[in-house]
């Protein structure tokens, strides 16, 4: 039973890891397009 539990435990903690990485991400990624298309994310906002 506590090997089970220590599977789901790690499972979640692996995706909360992939959530945070996916925000880091995005936001990275919004950054360098303002930057590359300063007209596009001034009307985006």
């Amino acid at each position: 039973m506590t090997a089970s539990v220590s599977a789901v435990d790690l499972v979640a903690q692996h995706r909360c890891l992939h959530r945070l990485a996916a925000v880091v991400v995005e936001a990275a990624l919004r950054d360098v397009l303002a930057e590359a298309q300063p007209e596009n994310a001034a009307a985006e906002a």
